[in-house]
């Protein structure tokens, strides 16, 4: 007579370890990808406008997530240097768009503009003749 475990109890055994880790792993996972969705932000038409001899970059931006998200705790850099924004509204609610103009003047050249929400972050590169 052996001793130890039978080979039913073991592989019953593996079988609850293995579901206990994918269901582990699926909870992660998902709480990681909600977080992602929940807040996410898209720039469309980005451009350079000239009023006089003054450079401001607009663009539209769209809230793709589930959530309202706020325009104030979004950050637009130029480079290194935060942009003064004007949004068309304080309140983006969830699959909706707004203008976004930056206040702050720009000088002629090229730009690389990032815009940073709670979960995203996107970037452009606009040129201002």
């Amino acid at each position: 007579m052996s001793k130890g475990i039978s080979a039913i109890i073991a592989t019953i055994l593996l079988l609850l370890i293995t579901i206990a880790l994918a269901g582990t792993a699926y909870v992660f996972i998902s709480g990681m990808l909600a977080a992602r969705t929940t807040y996410t932000i898209d720039i469309e038409s980005p451009e350079c406008i000239k009023t006089g001899a003054i450079y401001n970059v607009t663009f539209a931006l769209r809230n793709d997530g589930t959530e309202s998200v706020t325009t104030s705790s979004i950050v637009v850099r130029d480079g290194v240097t935060t942009l003064n924004m004007a949004y068309g509204t304080a309140t983006l609610t969830a699959k909706t768009v707004t203008t976004a103009t930056s206040t702050s003047t720009l000088t002629a050249g090229s730009h690389k503009v990032s815009v940073t929400g709670q979960s995203n972050s996107e970037s452009f590169t606009v040129y201002c003749p």
